[in-house]
């Protein structure tokens, strides 16, 4: 077993539980996202930078060069903030997590076209296997509402992977995140911040989810692009990445209670686990 086929089994671990806390997180919280979006970054990821700019040996600005994919990444990243969060609110965890498993098609893609990578026609099949999980949860009853608010929050995820995947090969995983984070929270300062003091009351009653989401976002972030880094093959680690919908779809049903639709939502947790089978 190699190095980063450990990295990426914690990486799932991390991520199943992260989708059950945002989900949880998502129902219940009476808090604007990008509100609890800034108590997350002062009290977990602040400490979190700081520490992360530290090991780097110091913090130094992006290149020139690379300063737009920074700015694509962080711009994407609070994007996704808004529209992942009401869509997780509407889906249960299972749907929402395969539907956004999309996002593999547009990151194979442009892997393939511009990063030479790509897949081999083997693996291909196995992201069209990938991809049918996601057409058998489409037939559920969803309304359009929250089709439209998971289909931009993919796009934005394919945006980030590619982009982040570039600042992270170039810079170094510390500084990518600590780039991340500054940008996003000085734009959540500036707008939100006087909010935030106002919800105070709020953030303490939510302190627990606050901080689980935060601290589970933050390990599977650093994880999936060490991974990703480990095995210079993104393509295949987002592929790989689709099988999340096979533990989540188990988990949300057990922890969450959320067992309608059980059936369809195991058979494309099975036809995602025959795809990544053939994506190896």
């Amino acid at each position: 077993m190699e190095l980063w086929h450990l990295i990426f089994v914690m990486y799932m671990i991390a991520t199943t539980g992260g989708s059950l806390i945002n989900r949880q997180f998502a129902k219940t919280s009476r808090l604007n996202p990008y509100v609890s979006g800034l108590a997350r970054n002062i009290i977990v990821g602040l400490p979190i930078n700081i520490g992360l700019v530290v090991y780097a040996g110091g913090f130094m600005p992006p290149s020139l060069g690379l300063l737009p994919f920074v700015l694509l990444d962080a711009t994407a990243a609070l994007l996704n903030n808004y529209f992942n969060f009401y869509a997780r609110r509407h889906l249960d965890t299972a749907v929402m997590d395969t539907f956004t498993r999309m996002y593999l098609l547009p990151v194979g893609l442009f892997g393939s076209l511009f990063l030479g990578e790509g897949l081999n026609k083997i693996q291909l099949t196995g992201a069209g296997l990938v991809l049918l999980s996601t057409l058998i949860i489409g037939r559920l009853k969803i309304p359009l509402r929250d089709l439209w608010l998971v289909a931009v929050s993919t796009i934005l995820l394919s945006i980030i992977v590619l982009a982040s995947r570039q600042v992270v090969v170039e810079a170094g995983l510390p500084l990518a995140l600590a780039w991340g984070f500054m940008i996003a929270s000085t734009f959540r300062v500036i707008f939100f911040g006087k909010q935030l003091i106002k919800d105070i009351p709020l953030v303490k009653q939510e302190l627990k989810l606050i901080v689980g989401a935060s601290v589970m976002g933050n390990i599977q972030n650093m994880l999936f692009q060490l991974s990703a880094v480990l095995t210079s093959n993104v393509s295949l680690v987002s592929s790989l990445a689709a099988t999340k919908a096979v533990f989540t779809a188990i988990a949300a049903a057990i922890i969450l209670g959320e067992r309608g639709n059980l059936k369809k939502k195991l058979l494309a947790a099975s036809v995602s686990v025959v795809g990544v089978l053939l994506l190896k």
